[in-house]
């Protein structure tokens, strides 16, 4: 399988073309030779006109289909028929909801045989209905259709990367997976996002940076070799062909079709520049590990000493794209410090509206006026709850 390299997604400081006022409408700066278009969009905070209104929320129960308590990114997915699919890795196991939270059949179980799951971390719906769960025991997705039939399993010759955003993502054109692939001879880490076609493997996004040092923590005995507090990572989502990525610190993303790049999205807005407080406010209360000395929570001062941090604080945390090929962004918050906040574009590019502050943001959407977002209690219980988005 040959790798073709769709694009680099790194965004270099364009000039804003004239001083006019502010437009409801992009900038199109110019187009390069690539046939992408550059756009800079005035992103200035406007508020949207939409409600979120509460429906119902899954999971957090002590049995049953909803006995599942963490939802991280990648373990939530959707159908065409809005059917909704949440991986439960503690029991090995997949359950499916209706629109409406009623529960409609689970799929795996423990074991190492057909349809079964040994170590499963993450899940993807198809266009064709088909739910497949990468399986870190096997190393290959495990693959269901749509009434439940286990069908063939399908080997992957990465591991997806289990990062901030989703790990894998079937869409029409492939499997896309995002990677973390060893260290450089140079001793950097290279994270890539790639999609494996019938006979092509693309590289769509990447970013390479140092390779952290392995740094033990003396209160709880333990090593760990993290990257430095607020490393820019790839952060992307995917709609079918749509894909949506984001490779650096910078307000700015791609949109592509497939593996092509068609447009690159900025906002004029400065890095953000990071301090030891933003540091140790990021890390809260510290970090809890279960080794060495574990369970332990190592002081976030103890971290920041350890790790370092970044110079500037990323301005996307996360994306999304909804079935109306709408971005909606995550902007990243810290403590008190930083609000967090979510934004909307279109599919030009063209900024819609931020969303009123503390507004969730979506894990999945279920259809066009439904998502689902992931909302933990002071128990520490994390459930998925349906918002209806009333325009």
């Amino acid at each position: 399988m040959r790798e073709a390299r769709s694009w680099t997604l790194s965004l270099t400081a364009v000039a804003l073309i004239g001083c006019g006022p502010p437009t409801d409408r992009p900038l199109t700066e110019r187009t390069d030779s690539a046939g992408i278009e550059l756009v800079t969009s005035n992103v200035d905070d406007r508020p949207l006109p939409w409600r979120l209104e509460r429906r119902i929320a899954l999971g957090g129960a002590e049995e049953g289909p909803e006995s599942f308590f963490r939802l991280p990114p990648g373990t939530v997915a959707s159908d065409a028929r809005g059917q909704i699919y949440v991986l439960d890795p503690l029991r090995h196991r997949v359950v499916v909801f209706t629109p409406d939270g009623t529960f409609v059949r689970s799929v795996g179980g423990e074991g190492a045989g057909p349809g079964e799951l040994e170590s499963p971390g993450a899940l993807s719906v198809g266009p064709d209905g088909v739910l497949s769960v990468f399986d870190f025991g096997k190393g290959a997705l495990v693959r269901f259709g749509p009434d439940g039939t286990v069908l063939p399993q399908h080997p992957l010759p990465f591991f997806p990367w289990t990062g901030p955003s989703r790990h894998f993502e079937v869409t029409s054109e492939g499997v896309l997976v995002s990677t973390m692939l060893p260290p450089a001879p140079e001793g950097m880490f290279h994270q890539a996002l790639r999609l494996l076609g019938p006979a092509d493997t693309v590289l769509v996004a990447e970013r390479i940076f140092p390779r952290p040092g392995m740094v033990r923590y003396p209160t709880c005995g333990g090593g760990l070799n993290y990257p430095p507090i607020f490393e820019a990572q790839v952060v992307w989502a995917a709609h079918d062909r749509r894909i949506v990525a984001v490779d650096g610190p910078e307000y700015a993303f791609t949109l592509f079709e497939g593996a092509r790049p068609i447009r690159k999205v900025r906002a004029g807005f400065p890095l953000r520049a990071s301090s030891e407080a933003l540091a140790l406010a990021e890390l809260g209360e510290g970090m809890t590990i279960n080794f060495g000395r574990g369970p332990c929570r190592i002081p976030p001062r103890e971290m920041v000493e350890g790790r370092g941090f970044a110079e500037a604080v990323p301005w996307i945390e996360a994306v999304m794209i909804s079935p109306t090929d709408d971005i909606w962004i995550h902007r990243k918050g810290v403590g008190q410090e930083i609000p967090a906040a979510v934004d909307v574009f279109d599919r030009t590019g063209l900024y819609l509206g931020r969303l009123p502050e503390g507004s969730p943001f979506p894990l999945v959407f279920v259809d066009d006026t439904t998502f689902g977002a992931a909302e933990t209690d002071e128990m520490d219980v994390t459930r998925l709850v349906l918002y209806r988005i009333a325009r």
